[in-house]
């Protein structure tokens, strides 16, 4: 390479560069006084549970239902079709769409039968919880 050559290539290849260091330069001048966008607003993703629509739709699946504090129990006695009736249990424990807490089938429970806990997160459940357990226990106690 002649010194002609080296000269030509030098003066390109070093007014690239500094033409990059320009850019490069008012990119971050650009970014340092442009403010950023605003955030959005927290969103709680959590849904809003109607703790008597879970608990009358769980009595229409055929359950025993009682709310205390947060949790809403439905028991069933009887297993006399099991495949059906964990198909129904599946279903009653996602309808509410609450966490499950425990679930307990069969005649090892503490009360033999299906027994289906949901945690809700709901701060309105506890001040409806002795509301819906007098409900729940005068339903009971009346006779069928």
């Amino acid at each position: 390479m002649s010194p002609e050559q080296k000269r030509k290539f030098n003066t390109v290849f070093g007014g690239m560069f500094i033409a990059t260091g320009i850019f490069a330069w008012a990119l971050a001048a650009y970014f340092a006084v442009t403010p950023n966008p605003p955030k959005p607003a927290p969103v709680v993703n959590g849904t809003s549970i109607d703790v008597p629509s879970c608990r009358n739709t769980l009595r229409a699946l055929g359950y025993e239902v009682t709310v205390k504090g947060k949790d809403i129990t439905a028991y069933e006695s009887a297993i006399t079709e099991p495949k059906l009736q964990l198909d129904r249990a599946t279903v009653a424990a996602t309808v509410c769409r609450l966490p499950l807490k425990s679930f307990c089938m069969g005649e090892g429970c503490e009360r033999p039968g299906i027994t289906i806990v949901v945690a809700s997160n709901n701060p309105d459940a506890s001040t409806a919880a002795p509301a819906a357990s007098s409900v729940a226990s005068s339903a009971e106690a009346t006779p069928k």
